[in-house]
């Protein structure tokens, strides 16, 4: 199966970097053993705009927060378990992600957002119909028009997604960034700055989905 990654990471007088990649690896189940963090789920369940949240949305969710809260326990718990799973998956890209996991402090773990949330929504909404896929809106609209209609003044960031319906595995070809010049995906997924993530998950049929992350600072 083919998926496609794509980025546009926007930050207001910080420039601005592009990038999109694409792997084919095996259509199968990634298999691993996970106790819920009740903690964790519990943070987002304080969040009234968690509840709007589609159940594909709600993992996205809850793998961006444990990714953050222990970047170290998660490469050991779910990349080298997948890599090994997918061997067509291993090579630059892997091992400098496994590096970088097991040198990365925990990071704030990003709360839900409903505005964020609308304007993936709309995006993916506009990706499905158009077949377009860009960071370019309906109407032309910029990524950064975008965000001013969300009401982000600061800085965010977008990473796009097709393939797999499957969250867990979506979030790691994003942080593996296979092909991906500068490891975009990554790098907005492990950005500091960033408190807040909006998710647009639309299901495409035949185990596929259309899949938004936006992030900002505010």
């Amino acid at each position: 199966m083919k998926h496609f990654v794509f980025l546009f990471l926007f930050l207001l007088f910080m420039g601005r970097a592009k990038s999109q990649g694409a792997v084919i690896m095996q259509d199968k189940p990634f298999r691993y053993q996970h106790t819920i963090d009740s903690a964790l789920l519990l943070s987002f369940l304080q969040e009234t705009s968690y509840h709007s949240f589609s159940k594909a949305e709600r993992e996205s969710v809850y793998w961006i927060g444990l990714l953050r809260k222990n970047p170290t326990e998660f490469g050991t718990r779910f990349i080298r378990p997948f890599l090994d799973q997918f061997p067509e998956m291993q090579g630059p890209a892997s091992r400098s992600l496994e590096k970088e996991l097991r040198a990365t402090e925990p990071l704030f773990v990003l709360l839900p957002a409903g505005n964020l949330k609308k304007a993936a929504e709309i995006q993916a909404d506009y990706l499905s119909s158009s077949r377009q896929f860009s960071h370019s809106g309906p109407k032309g609209k910029t990524f950064k028009q975008r965000m001013e209609d969300a009401g982000v003044k600061d800085c965010a960031g977008e990473n796009l997604f097709e393939g797999k319906a499957d969250p867990l595995v979506a979030l790691i070809l994003l942080l593996i960034d296979q092909g991906v010049e500068g490891y975009g995906h990554r790098k907005a997924l492990l950005n500091p700055a960033f408190t807040r993530v909006g998710l647009g998950v639309l299901d495409e049929g035949n185990g596929t989905m259309i899949m938004v992350q936006v992030f900002s600072c505010e």
